[in-house]
């Protein structure tokens, strides 16, 4: 995984209690963290994400990977 990879969410990515992010959103992996984290910046507005300035972040590759697949 790597910075500027581009993705679909296939599902909704819920942050329990800030926000849920429905599926069918695209967005780009910002930053991939050395522990194996994932940021990724979302194209289109989620409501409640503001605070993550509308990012997502996931724990590990895989998580995110069973959230999302690649763009063409």
């Amino acid at each position: 995984m790597r910075e500027g990879y581009r993705f679909k969410l296939v599902r909704p990515v819920d942050r329990f209690s800030d926000f849920v992010a429905p599926a069918g959103l695209t967005g780009t992996v910002a930053l991939v963290t050395p522990e194996g984290g994932l940021w990724a910046m979302m194209d289109q507005y989620v409501p409640g994400a503001e605070h993550w300035a509308n990012q997502i972040h996931w724990e590990t590759i895989a998580e995110f990977r069973q959230d999302s697949e690649p763009l063409p």
